[in-house]
């Protein structure tokens, strides 16, 4: 698949070349090379562009970056560098997932609660995460949005009386002290590392269809009904650690169902049993609310002035190759 199109079209870590070990082209950052045992993946210096070249030349010479030369490390001198397992994906998106904020000041569903950063679906990137060094510019964005919508939210309360009742700070403590008041449990750092065995493979994170997506939320669900509430803490920093892992476990869920419902492949979501893009139907957001317990989901149509040129062939709308296309 990947001989067909030119390195410009081919996403690959870093902007470097990536090639699998028959020195092909990787399609779309190597995971789907990996998935066809054609692992190890290297970085192909020998064939990178004179203009790539010259950018990276630069970018090691700026303040702040890491400066290999002063160390006399040369990443030109030519030939193949592995690529690391870790980054075997096919992408990352940026403000694309998170809570949906309502207007302009990241205020949510919830009254009084806003978001900011990565917790802010904001989409900046759209499908896919667009070049190195954004997440930041959006988090400053959002956070000072977020704050002005925070201090008027409050302002607008005046002389509401918020009170809140002894019984409902008493269901608060007990929830939040549980993991230290229990004498018997599950160490949340396990906890993390089993649920970090099923989400992280490749095979469910990067390369997904519908078996394994459910096979692997079947686990999820018996981590989320058994091992969640059995946590316990022995210090702070477990204390900590246990809610954190609540939250990981039902983000991973969240993950995972919202995978399965989208049954297209677009931008960083690749499905092995839908592997091409399907427009117009999915030229949409996928919506998580919580209706009593359960996940409930609906699309949110795109604006149709983002849309591709619906008249242009497939190929031309959308000129990066996924795998299988």
């Amino acid at each position: 698949t990947a001989k067909k199109y030119p390195y410009t079209t081919i996403q690959s870590g870093w902007f470097w070349p990536v090639m699998n070990s028959y020195n092909e082209p990787t399609v779309d950052g190597g995971g789907w090379d990996a998935h066809c045992g054609k692992a190890p993946l290297y970085y192909d210096l020998d064939n990178i562009s004179p203009l790539l070249r010259k950018h990276h030349e630069n970018y090691f010479k700026r303040v702040g970056s890491v400066e290999p030369d002063k160390i006399g490390l040369d990443f030109f001198n030519g030939g193949k560098l592995i690529y690391p397992s870790s980054r075997v994906q096919l992408n990352t998106p940026v403000g694309g997932s998170g809570l949906w904020p309502i207007n302009e000041y990241c205020a949510s569903t919830v009254p009084g609660l806003f978001a900011a950063g990565a917790s802010c679906a904001t989409m900046t990137s759209g499908a896919r995460y667009g070049g190195m060094g954004m997440g930041l510019s959006g988090g400053m964005v959002t956070g000072t949005r977020a704050a002005k919508g925070a201090l008027d939210y409050i302002r607008s309360l005046g002389d509401t009386d918020t009170t809140v009742t002894e019984d409902t700070l008493d269901r608060a403590r007990m929830n939040v002290r549980a993991p230290m008041d229990r004498r018997g449990g599950f160490e949340p750092a396990w906890v993390t590392q089993v649920l970090q065995g099923l989400m992280v493979p490749y095979y469910v994170l990067v390369i997904k269809n519908e078996e394994r997506l459910q096979a692997t939320l079947t686990l999820v669900e018996f981590i989320q009904e058994h091992l969640v509430p059995l946590m316990k803490a022995n210090n702070p920093h477990e204390w900590r650690m246990a809610h954190e892992t609540r939250n990981m476990v039902l983000n991973a869920e969240m993950q995972l169902r919202s995978s399965l419902f989208r049954t297209e492949s677009r931008g960083s979501h690749f499905r092995e049993d839908y592997p091409l893009r399907q427009d117009p139907e999915w030229l949409a957001w996928t919506i998580l609310k919580d209706n009593g317990g359960k996940m409930d989901f609906r699309k949110e149509p795109i604006p149709e002035r983002q849309w591709p040129d619906l008249s242009r062939p497939y190929e031309e709308r959308y000129p990066t190759a996924l795998p299988l296309e």
